[in-house]
């Protein structure tokens, strides 16, 4: 079972989600493995993969009548672990077959937790060929296997023109068909939309944000300030009370990106007129005056999707988007428009891909910034974006000074 320890009676670095048995006693080899791996992965990362170990020490559980998995591992009993393997790869096809969707996470999931296990505990085995035998047999028998149907197209694309354009009609707060119902929520969820489209921002990275996160110096001519974000956590928060807390992805998503004066005017507008002083740090609050949440943000979407024309959402469908605006899709919006930027800037494709990872936070090594490189090549895209993108960014200039 997956336990959440929350408790400001507990450390911070203890707190966290921990697996424990039946009687509610920790897992040792589990606690063993987020100590070593969760410090480079996400706490939703962390909280999945330990929900998929979980699963497999349920079975083992259902399988032998004994909660024994832990002194299996610790025993490195090859002999029954692997035919436990192969039996729980049966019961995820079954599932994956019944419910039509891919087990391929959490098998992949229990498969790298039992090596990894095996490989530390079996460090101290006298017969280290039979140990790396036993693993070489694991690789081969399992690790190319795949649990469900074929994968979907992938959409890693900008938002067709249309309904990007509606968007911003949309989200715009002197426009009479935006949703929410008071300036205050109005001009939170501008700079909330413009933090997703221009900078690219993860939800949680936006929602980790605290009221200082936006820095700025003076250029080394003198003539002009510059600024940049910082996407770092929140340091005065020690205690986050959120249930699903936001998180700095990887390390490599902690970074300082530039910003636009535009738009550091609207959210300066925002946190100085609307926002308010509050009892936490972070930028984006609910109308309760709590850290603004993921559902909210979800909701704030699900808003912004219903307002659209039949149209629009008509467009979405036949280009093979999700249903739902959300987040992650004005951050692939973003992708495109930057890559075309650098592209058109003179940059050649490898080192345009390479600022793409700096400014989006991906690993050096990651291979997301491809997926964006296709849809540079669509002419209809890359127009779009010389054309209609830097004219909405113009238009975003002029806000804050509409109101008194």
């Amino acid at each position: 079972m997956r336990k959440n320890l929350r408790s400001r009676a507990i450390p911070k670095k203890l707190r966290g989600h921990i697996l424990v048995n039946h009687v509610g006693l920790p897992r040792y080899w589990p606690i063993v493995w987020e100590s070593l791996h969760a410090g480079k992965l996400s706490s939703t990362t962390v909280s999945k993969k330990l929900l998929a170990i979980d699963r497999f020490y349920r079975f083992v559980f259902e399988r032998t009548g004994k909660d024994c998995l832990d002194d299996l591992l610790s025993q490195c009993d090859y002999t029954v672990i692997e035919p436990l393997l192969e039996a729980y790869f049966v019961h995820l096809r079954n599932v994956a077959g019944s419910a039509k969707s891919t087990q391929n996470f959490p098998w992949q999931t229990v498969l790298a937790f039992i090596k990894d296990i095996l490989l530390r505990n079996g460090a101290q085995d006298s017969v280290t060929n039979r140990l790396n035998a036993h693993i070489r047999r694991l690789d081969q028998l399992y690790q190319s296997l795949y649990l469900g149907s074929q994968a979907k197209r992938s959409s890693v694309r900008a938002l067709p023109p249309q309904v990007l354009d509606e968007l911003f009609d949309i989200v715009d707060p002197r426009s009479p068909s935006n949703p929410f119902r008071n300036d205050r929520a109005k001009w939170r969820n501008l700079a909330l939309f413009s933090l997703f489209l221009f900078q690219g921002l993860r939800r949680s990275e936006a929602l980790i944000l605290p009221i200082d996160a936006i820095r700025s110096e003076v250029s080394s001519n003198g003539d002009q300030t510059l600024y940049w974000l910082n996407i770092v956590d929140n340091h005065y928060e020690p205690d986050e009370e959120r249930s699903l807390a936001p998180s700095i992805k990887t390390t490599d998503s902690v970074r300082q990106i530039p910003i636009s004066k535009e738009l550091v005017d609207i959210i300066d507008f925002y946190g100085q007129n609307y926002r308010g002083p509050q009892d936490h740090t972070f930028l984006f609050s609910s109308s309760r005056q709590k850290p603004l949440s993921h559902p909210s943000v979800d909701l704030i979407f699900s808003c912004l999707t219903d307002c659209l024309s039949a149209k629009a959402k008509s467009e979405l469908v036949q280009k093979g988007f999700p249903k739902r605006i959300t987040p992650h899709s004005l951050r692939h919006t973003c992708a495109v428009s930057r890559l075309s930027q650098f592209i058109d800037n003179g940059e050649e494709m490898e080192i345009a891909l390479q600022k793409l990872r700096s400014f989006f936070g991906w690993s050096r090594t990651s291979e997301m910034p491809r997926h964006y490189a296709r849809a540079y090549f669509e002419d209809r895209l890359k127009n779009h974006w010389a054309n209609n993108f830097d004219e909405r960014s113009r238009l975003l200039r002029s806000l804050p000074r509409s109101y008194p």
